[in-house]
């Protein structure tokens, strides 16, 4: 097909193709092979929006793989995942759990998920979201516009960073503001060995150290 969605994976595929590629015209032939994908041609502007030759083709091919295993296991439960999800907010849900958002803070904090995307990511909902900020188990930015986001280097996996919280409470939240407490997070310093706060969480948790480096920054940051 060049034009229009083929049935089950096939129309999923080429949603997600739309979603990830942002090209202005696209143009693709998806074969459905026993419910494999099988890529016949892709009239695609690769290099010119900057991917690495064959990246889509390879990603919807193994998007189109595990798709089936999980439509397999359904079939067999008796269900459908056509008539349980459609394909654009499954291709959506995809998308926002697994892939940050770029922002201009990159270079200072890294990456970010929407709310929606934590949401999905964490699967829970958005009151349980706001119940982590306000425990400060969970950090949370607002932009300029007061769009709420959340970085990405506070995630292992399906999970929060374990010790964030413990870490975030030596931070009064009155006296410091999280855009500071992110770039702390994320900047290495001379006292944890040119190691970041979050570098040293991840590899080896709360330790005595990092302990002391959040409480030293408490007290500069409070001045």
């Amino acid at each position: 097909m060049t034009e229009g969605f083929d049935e089950g994976s096939g129309e999923l595929t080429s949603i997600l193709f739309e979603r990830f590629q942002t090209v202005e015209a696209i143009r693709t032939e998806v074969r459905v092979v026993r419910g494999r994908i099988t890529p016949e041609l892709w009239l695609v502007e690769e290099a010119r929006q900057g991917f690495p030759k064959g990246y889509v083709g390879q990603l919807l091919r193994a998007v189109g793989e595990l798709f089936s295993e999980v439509e397999a296991e359904y079939r067999k439960a008796g269900r459908s995942l056509e008539e349980e999800y459609r394909p654009d907010e499954l291709a959506q849900a995809m998308i926002e759990a697994a892939i940050p958002l770029p922002s201009p803070w990159d270079r200072t904090v890294g990456a970010h998920f929407s709310r929606r995307g934590v949401m999905r990511r964490l699967r829970i909902s958005e009151s349980v979201v706001e119940q982590l900020v306000g425990d400060r188990a969970l950090l949370e930015l607002k932009t300029r516009e007061g769009v709420p986001i959340y970085p990405q280097m506070q995630f292992v996996g399906a999970e929060v960073l374990s010790g964030l919280s413990q870490l975030l409470s030596h931070f009064p939240a009155d006296a410091v503001g999280a855009w500071t407490l992110a770039a702390w997070l994320a900047t290495p310093s001379e006292e944890l060995a040119q190691r970041s706060p979050i570098e040293i969480l991840r590899d080896a948790g709360l330790t005595t150290e990092l302990r002391a480096a959040a409480t030293e920054a408490a007290k500069r940051f409070g001045q």
